[in-house]
């Protein structure tokens, strides 16, 4: 039986749409240039300090109104922490006038808490701070610890109410406080124009203290 015309038309119209869509996805794929391994290698060496720079040169500053606070392993990771721990340590031996400062360091329960508690103590103790290690606790009982024990700062690893992928650390001086802009700016200085911290040697490297 002959078709329509009209029907001859349809048919081969949608004749034409399938084979469009058959044989226009395998061109649009096509110009998507893969990486080659050598590409690959370089991107995956480079991210994560990529990725720190852009977060610290988007911020402007590390500091906020609770610390540092980000994703962890998205700008915020265990080498800026060691960092910190590092130009922390620091800016507090000058501050007592020498002599090995101590701080006590506690967290709350992310996932993410104990790589950066264990970075930030490796930063503490290279350059010369003892570390008064507290666990698990509470941020008020960081502060009241940290007076009571007579330690010259204290930290907290939290990003309290924040989702479960983002966490901080704050500092608190030795009276319990918020760290004061200008030592939260001396620790920035360090950190953003990458000064070098003294490393301690022998005896001058500071202890965990459980």
């Amino acid at each position: 039986m002959l078709m329509e015309p009209v029907e001859a038309n349809l048919l081969a119209v949608l004749v034409v749409g399938l084979l469009s869509a058959l044989f226009s996805r395998p061109v649009k794929q096509a110009v998507r240039r893969k990486k080659t391994p050598l590409e690959g290698e370089h991107d995956q060496a480079n991210d994560d300090e990529l990725i720190r720079m852009r977060w610290l040169s988007n911020m402007g500053k590390l500091f906020g109104t609770d610390g540092i606070r980000g994703v962890v392993n998205d700008g915020l990771d265990a080498m800026l922490a060691f960092r910190v721990g590092m130009a922390a340590a620091q800016v507090m031996t000058r501050e007592k006038g020498g002599g090995q400062p101590r701080f006590t360091i506690g967290k709350d329960t992310r996932i993410s808490s104990d790589l950066l508690e264990g970075a930030l103590i490796a930063g503490l103790c290279s350059a010369g701070a003892d570390v008064l290690h507290l666990g698990v606790i509470p941020t008020p009982a960081v502060a009241w610890i940290t007076v009571d024990t007579k330690a010259d700062a204290g930290i907290v690893i939290s990003a309290s109410h924040n989702p479960f992928e983002h966490n901080g650390i704050k500092i608190f001086n030795g009276q319990g406080f918020k760290l004061s802009d200008e030592l939260e700016g001396k620790i920035e200085e360090i950190l953003l124009n990458d000064i070098a911290v003294s490393l301690k040697t022998g005896g001058e490297i500071g202890r965990v203290i459980y």
